[in-house]
């Protein structure tokens, strides 16, 4: 008998059962009219853009060769003195740089000895969630604290690893096409807006437990 075995024979031990359930057995199947808001006609990158305005963040549409252009424009609005530049891919991380060069503005690129010294993160996102406008940020071997330390947030989605539910991201995670299809990273964050939280009274207050202002910029045509 192997350890699993044994473990599970000491809990239905416990539990007054015998026998282990029925191999095979499926739960039915959920109808996808029923389970899905996001019908195969809805333009995916056009509802993600407006699911997450709705929540808070500051979401915006662009071709990989206007990246630059967005990203200049969003770093001088915020006027940050330090940016933290996070961003795994290439292709994103060279025009992350080139924006704050641009502006003169000094970068990092070591969230653990620099969170607490910026003012705004760059970083990019794992997969992005069409229904509901979310993001799913991975470790995949980088800081975590690049994603809730800095009060100002970045997060460049490329539009090929959008989804249109949170069913299309977990059913099959080892798919190649997956965002997931590679080994489970040590920590993940969905993030549906900007660091919020209210007390019993109801009053709001953004921006408390991470970042308060959040901007998604979506790229087309990352390879």
């Amino acid at each position: 008998m192997s350890d699993r075995e044994h473990i599970l024979s000491r809990v239905r031990a416990a539990l007054g059962r015998s026998n282990a359930a029925p191999s095979g057995v499926r739960p039915p199947r959920t109808e996808d009219s029923l389970a899905r808001l996001v019908g195969a006609d809805v333009d995916i990158c056009s509802r993600f853009i407006e699911a997450a305005n709705r929540t808070g963040m500051n979401a915006i549409r662009v071709p990989r060769e206007s990246l630059t252009q967005a990203l200049e424009a969003i770093v001088a609005a915020e006027a940050p003195n330090r940016v933290l530049v996070d961003v795994s891919g290439v292709a994103l991380r060279v025009p992350a740089n080139g924006a704050c060069r641009t502006l003169g503005v000094p970068t990092s690129t070591d969230p653990s000895s620099r969170a607490f010294d910026v003012d705004l993160a760059i970083i990019d996102a794992t997969a992005g969630i069409a229904e509901t406008g979310s993001v799913l940020l991975a470790s995949d071997g980088r800081r975590r604290c690049a994603w809730i330390v800095p009060p100002k947030v970045v997060i460049l989605v490329a539009s090929k690893t959008l989804v249109p539910d949170l069913l299309d991201l977990w059913s099959s995670p080892c798919s190649p096409g997956s965002p997931l299809a590679n080994d489970p990273p040590a920590a993940m964050l969905l993030v549906s807006g900007p660091s919020k939280t209210a007390d019993i009274e109801g009053v709001l207050v953004t921006g408390v437990h991470g970042p308060g202002t959040v901007h998604v910029v979506l790229v087309d045509d990352v390879e």
